[in-house]
C-alpha cells in the first residue's frame, strides 16, 4: 500500500492515487490488502484475547495500529469506498473475534465520525450523497447524478428477460464505467430482472456456503476467516448493486468476480482458494476427531484419503 505514493510508479484515476503503474501493468494493492487483512486479523485477535488478560487493553494494540496503518493510507489515497470495505471486514473480524465490545463501540464511534467529516468537507461526496437520498431528474443528466440516471435507463429497458446478451444500447459511451463499477446495471439489461436475480442469488449461495462452514469450524480461526472473506465478497457485491439501483451514493466499488480489474478478480479467487482450502482443513478435523459429518458421502470421505493416519 505504501508503493501508492512512491513517484514514478504511482498512478491517479479519477483523483483516487490507489494504483501503482509499472510498464503496461497496473495493481490495486487495496485489493491484496483486503485479503491479507481476512488472513492476518484472525490469528492477531485470538493473540491478542490470549494476552488479554494477563495484560488489558495493551494486548490489542499491535491489532489496531497494523489495522489502522494500510486504512490511512487507503484513505490519503482518497478512496473511501474501498476504506469502507476494509472498515467493514475489521469490524466483523473485532466484533467475533473477541474484541472488548465497549472498545469496539468507541473504535466504531471514532471511525463514523472520521467518514462523516471526509464526507462534510469533500462537495463532490456531499453531491452525491443528496443525489441519492433526495432523488435524481431530468435536469441533473448531465451532472453528478449523469451515471445513477443512465443506470436505471439500463436496467428500466431491460424488463424481465432483457434485451439479449451483447445487445445493451447504454454501454456504447452512454453509461460511464459500464464494464466495472456499474455493470450490473448492464447485466439487468442484457438478461433483464431474471438474469439479475440470478447474480443476486449466487453471491447468497457464496455466503451460506462460507457461514455454514464457519459454523461447523472446530478451529475459531478458521471460523473467523471465512466469515471474514463472506463479509468482504458478498458486502462488496451488495454495496455495488445498492449503488447501481441508487440505494447508496456512487463509491467506485467494483462487482467481485463480475467487474473488469486484474487486481479484483485475481484477489477475490484467491480469496476463494484460501477459503477452499480452509474448509478441507476443517474437514479433515473433523474426521480425525470422530465428529458426524451429517449428510456426507462416502465418495467424499474417499477424497480425502488417509487423512488420520498422515496428521497423526
Amino acid at each position: 500500500q505504501i508503493l501508492t505514493w512512491i513517484p514514478g510508479i504511482r498512478h491517479e484515476a479519477n483523483g483516487n492515487a490507489g494504483w501503482i503503474k509499472i510498464g503496461y501493468i497496473s495493481l490495486q494493492p487495496a485489493e491484496i490488502t483486503k485479503l491479507a487483512l481476512c488472513m492476518w486479523l484472525p490469528m492477531a485477535l485470538l493473540i491478542a484475547a490470549k494476552r488479554y488478560k494477563s495484560i488489558g487493553f495493551k494486548a490489542y494494540f499491535p491489532v489496531l495500529i497494523g489495522l489502522a496503518f494500510p486504512v490511512l493510507l487507503i484513505v490519503a489515497g482518497k478512496d473511501l469506498g474501498t476504506a469502507l470495505i476494509v472498515i467493514f471486514i475489521a469490524f466483523v473480524s473485532f466484533y467475533i473475534g473477541g474484541f472488548p465490545t465497549k472498545w469496539l463501540f468507541v473504535i466504531a464511534g471514532l471511525a463514523l465520525a472520521g467518514v462523516l467529516l471526509m464526507i462534510v468537507t469533500s462537495q463532490n461526496r456531499m453531491r452525491r450523497i443528496f443525489a441519492t437520498f433526495y432523488g435524481c431528474d431530468a435536469k441533473d443528466i448531465r451532472g453528478v447524478c449523469f451515471q445513477s440516471i443512465h443506470a436505471q435507463y439500463a436496467i428500466a429497458s431491460g424488463g424481465f428477460l432483457g434485451v439479449g446478451i451483447g445487445n445493451s444500447r447504454e454501454k456504447w459511451n452512454y453509461l460511464p464505467y459500464a464494464h466495472n463499477d456499474f455493470i450490473f446495471a448492464i447485466i439487468g439489461e442484457e438478461m433483464g430482472f431474471l438474469g439479475a436475480s440470478i447474480v443476486i442469488a449466487l453471491y447468497i449461495v457464496i455466503g451460506w456456503c462460507l457461514i455454514a462452514s464457519a459454523l461447523k469450524a472446530r478451529s475459531r480461526f478458521i471460523s473467523i476467516v471465512l466469515v471474514c472473506i463472506a463479509s468482504w465478497i458478498v458486502g462488496q457485491g451488495l454495496v455495488n448493486i445498492l449503488v447501481v439501483v441508487q440505494v447508496l451514493p456512487v463509491m467506485g466499488v467494483p462487482m467481485p468476480f463480475v467487474s473488469a480489474g486484474g487486481s479484483s478478480l485475481v484477489m477475490c479467487l484467491a480469496a476463494i482458494g484460501v477459503a477452499d482450502s480452509l474448509m478441507r482443513e476443517n474437514l479433515r478435523t473433523l474426521i480425525v476427531y470422530n465428529v458426524p459429518i451429517s449428510g456426507l458421502k462416502k465418495s467424499s470421505l474417499s477424497k480425502v484419503g488417509s487423512a488420520k493416519d498422515s496428521v497423526r
